[in-house]
């Protein structure tokens, strides 16, 4: 798989960065001043596998930004400033998905920002970096009893909303 990076007016295209199976790359962003794109990587069947990574446009070189690995990361975004990126992952120390972390730049310190039963995706940062827009979303779980046999009468024994007392 290759990250790519297109310039519009000459419409040539240059392979920024490549790797393979079980590797991949997911949410490439720009960095504020476009002197490097970051990405989340993923590892094909490994517990930790995704990490926050950062390419050079000039020469391809890799860094790594913050720990590790992340169970599971989803979105990525750049603070206006360039000092930081945001990142909706899955951390082992939580048991929600899509929280919202931020990763200073290129310290890579990881510092939270929600910590609750809903998961964040699609985030966007204001202008001036005080704000952001992300899409919340829920789950809603219930357990239901089903006979073994596969006899009718199917029967939904909680009721929950999706939120923490479900």
């Amino acid at each position: 798989e290759d990250l790519v990076v297109l310039d519009l007016d000459r419409g040539q295209e240059r392979v920024l960065a490549s790797v393979s199976p079980p590797v991949s790359f997911d949410q490439p962003a720009w960095s504020p001043a476009g002197k490097r794109v970051a990405a989340i990587e993923v590892r094909g069947g490994v517990a930790l596998a995704a990490s926050v990574v950062t390419y050079a446009v000039a020469d391809g070189k890799r860094e790594p930004i913050g720990k590790n690995g992340w169970v599971d990361a989803t979105d990525l975004t750049w603070l206006p400033d360039g000092k930081g990126l945001l990142v909706s992952a899955f951390d082992q120390s939580r048991l929600t998905p899509g929280q919202l972390w931020r990763l200073t730049y290129p310290g890579g310190q990881v510092s939270s920002i929600t910590n609750d039963a809903d998961f964040y995706l699609n985030m966007s940062v204001s202008a001036d970096g005080g704000a952001i827009a992300a899409v919340r979303a829920r789950q809603e779980m219930n357990l239901w009893v089903v006979s073994p046999t596969g006899a009718r009468g199917v029967r939904q024994i909680t009721f929950g909303s999706g939120g923490e007392g479900s």
